[in-house]
């Protein structure tokens, strides 16, 4: 490989330490919300929304050493740092976290970068860990295409953000994931799915306005700006 697919090869293999489960941490245990990753040396970014309200912010070290491990879904034991708020934009849903009392280095460990329509990108996160009553936190990785690229309006502020639509259904606990391109250059952090408005019907456990088949991303703009 020359230097350039080292660093990817290499970026793509450390993922497990990078892409972690974030949340709350309470009297009983940890209680996860979404996911988050590690964008700066000490600094890790996810969705505003995955922290808003919490009382004392969480993240859980990573339990295997490699990307090919195979992961234990009985094992519901987890090793946790606590971490604080850095920076925030709430208008476009992002937050910076800093490892509690510890110094600042903003030094970027991901390289940002752009998408056009129909390119592939890989998505690195937790779904279905802030629903799963068993504390499933299972690391996975999922490719899709970019369907269409919008300008968003925020409901704070009215701000308009650009945003990638992900051609994939995403599930609770995908909030912050990084999405990145074919050389894992960071493109967009997931911040939801298109869901219409809840009727209150089920259909045996099953909300339908939750099969949404469209996510959106914010662009990682807005994440490099903040550093």
């Amino acid at each position: 490989f020359n230097e350039f697919g080292t660093i990817m090869i290499t970026l793509k293999n450390q993922l497990h330490n990078i892409v972690l489960p974030i949340g709350d941490i309470t009297n009983t245990g940890f209680s996860i919300t979404g996911t988050c990753f590690q964008v700066a040396n000490g600094i890790f970014c996810t969705a505003y929304h995955n922290i808003a309200g919490l009382a004392k912010l969480g993240i859980i070290l990573p339990k295997i050493s490699s990307i090919n491990d195979f992961q234990d879904y009985s094992d519901k034991s987890c090793n946790f740092m606590e971490v604080e708020i850095y920076k925030t934009n709430p208008h476009r849903d992002i937050v910076l976290l800093k490892i509690k009392n510890q110094p600042i280095n903003e030094a970027k460990i991901l390289n940002f970068a752009s998408l056009n329509i129909l390119e592939k990108t890989t998505i690195v996160g937790y779904p279905h860990s802030a629903e799963d009553a068993n504390g499933r936190f299972i690391l996975t990785f999922q490719e899709t295409k970019i369907g269409s690229k919008i300008l968003m309006q925020s409901e704070l502020g009215n701000v308009k953000s650009k945003n990638y639509i992900l051609n994939i259904q995403t599930r609770p606990g995908q909030s912050g994931s990084p999405v990145f391109d074919r050389n894992y250059n960071l493109i967009a952090m997931i911040v939801g799915g298109f869901k219409y408005k809840d009727m209150g019907i089920k259909l045996g456990n099953i909300d339908p306005s939750s099969l949404n088949q469209t996510t959106y991303a914010i662009s990682s703009e807005y994440i490099g700006e903040m550093l």
